[in-house]
């Protein structure tokens, strides 16, 4: 969020940081989701959705940095804190899927 707001008001971008925001306060959404679920598969439906917005976030990124918005260490630190988030959905989405015989 803090990147959104340090690019707010910046002549292009509206729509990109809406998007940008968009996913990742989905994943945070579907995190805190996760930690009350109904069941273990809505549990890992919620961790599955969380790591589908984290990837779109990526890609937002991606979009900011080649069109010069961002520069190539925001991009990459950013992103490989998206990128190890994402991993740990995976893991816990595969651990998950274990427990439920998938």
């Amino acid at each position: 969020m803090a990147l959104c707001t340090a690019l707010s008001g910046t002549k292009g971008l509206s729509s990109i940081l809406d998007q940008l925001l968009r996913s990742a306060t989905s994943v945070e959404a579907n995190i805190r989701e996760a930690n009350y679920p109904q069941s273990l598969a809505d549990k890992l439906s919620k961790l599955k959705i969380a790591k589908k917005e984290c990837f779109e976030s990526e890609g937002w990124l991606q979009k900011l940095y080649d069109n010069g918005y961002i520069s190539e260490v925001i991009y990459k630190d950013t992103r490989n804190k998206a990128g190890t988030i994402r991993r740990m959905f995976i893991a816990s989405c595969k651990t998950i899927e274990g427990k439920l015989g998938k």
